[in-house]
This record gives structure tokens, C-alpha cells and sequence, in this order.
């Protein structure tokens, strides 16, 4: 899906999901079950809202749910917060994803390109699992996945997953971007090629 966005900021908000190899599949399954802005910090999202509407899925034109996240020096966010302010790239992971891995080092140059424009990242995981999808997920299993494969933007715990059942979240990766006003402009499942990511954000600087 197409992004439109604008503005003089952006938040980069990773829910982070990943590259393929060339002859692998670009979305990954989830395995069925019945951040602070410092690299190595993990947050912890507190609490999402229900979707407008009820909607079981976001698509680009809809409001994005809000949630809220505390970051590692302990100072509370919000993404009604970055309202009139920033657009915000929001990428849902699973640390035990090989896209999703593989993502991590494209988000991390993203991020290091636009930082300069007062774009922000965040990463959110959408999976209950840990790498070895056995264990549940933990901020230390966040840490690890950082560390491994080049996280180096802003992630966030989601004990519950809240904020990726209210996303509509399904295959790993997905990838939002919304504008200052709070509406998706481009919503993607699967692997995405910096290019597009890139321009999707210049877009939007330049939009609103």
C-alpha cells in the first residue's frame, strides 16, 4: 500500500519485520497459540486503545489505534502524544522471524538517515514467542535480538501483544506509517526494500 505523508518530523516506529532471502518468502506465519530511544534500552508498551470503529484491521485512510509505552529512563509515550509533530513509522516483529532479522540492519540505516530530520524509531513485537519459539518473549529476549542483528533504533516489550491484535497484525513483518494528523498512509506486510521505505518517508515529510 502506498504511503502519503508530511511534516517536518517523523517518528520511525518499528513493529521491525524483515528482509528475505531472494528465494524466501517475504511474510512469515506466526506459530498458532491458544522503546526508549537509546540502543539496548527496551521499553514497555502500557496500553493501546480500541480501534475507531471496532475495525479488525487498519488499512491506509483509517485512524491509527493509540497506545501508550514507557521507555527505558522511565518517561511515559504516547502516539496521540506525536500528534502535530511527527509522522511515525511503526514495524511489528518477531524476534524469532529470519525476515524479521534480517529487516533489522535496513530499519537501523533508516533510521540513522532520517534521525538528522527529527525521525524517531520504534519497534514493537507482535509474536508471544522468544527466538527459540518455545520460551516466551522478554525484554531480554528483545535485548538479544538488538544485539544479534543490528536493532539499533528504539524498541519496545509487548507483554500481551495488545498493540498488534489492535493493528490487525497477522504475518511478520508488518509496516505502518502515519501522518501528523494520527491516519495510516502506508501499510505493508512483508519484506520491504529500503528504497521504498525511503521514499515513503521523504513523502511523507513533504506532505503534511
Amino acid at each position: 500500500m502506498a504511503l502519503m505523508l508530511g511534516g517536518a518530523t517523523v517518528v520511525v516506529i518499528a513493529v521491525i519485520i524483515a528482509l528475505s532471502l531472494r528465494d524466501s518468502p517475504t511474510t512469515t506465519e506466526a506459530p498458532s497459540s491458544g522503546a526508549d530511544d537509546e540502543y539496548g534500552h527496551i521499553g514497555q508498551v502500557l496500553g493501546v486503545e480500541p480501534p475507531a470503529g471496532g475495525a479488525e484491521e487498519i488499512l491506509v485512510g483509517q485512524e491509527a489505534p493509540n497506545f501508550r509505552w514507557r521507555v527505558g529512563s522511565g518517561e511515559t509515550r504516547s502516539l496521540v502524544g506525536l500528534r502535530g509533530q511527527s509522522v511515525v513509522l511503526l514495524e511489528f516483529l518477531a524476534t524469532w522471524c529470519p525476515h524479521c532479522q534480517r529487516m533489522a540492519p535496513v530499519i537501523a540505516s533508516l533510521y540513522d538517515d532520517y534521525r538528522e530530520r527529527n525521525v524517531a524509531a520504534l519497534g514493537l513485537n507482535a509474536s508471544p514467542f522468544a527466538m527459540d519459539r518455545r520460551s516466551r518473549s522478554s525484554p531480554e529476549d528483545m535485548a538479544t535480538f538488538a544485539s544479534r542483528f543490528g536493532a539499533t533504533f528504539p524498541l519496545a516489550f509487548d507483554p500481551a501483544v495488545v498493540v498488534g491484535r489492535a493493528y490487525g497484525v497477522r504475518t511478520f513483518p508488518t509496516t505502518f506509517i502515519i501522518d501528523r494528523q494520527g491516519v495510516v498512509r502506508y501499510a505493508h506486510s512483508g519484506e520491504v526494500p529500503k528504497a521504498e521505505l525511503a521514499a515513503a518517508l521523504t513523502a511523507a515529510l513533504g506532505s503534511s
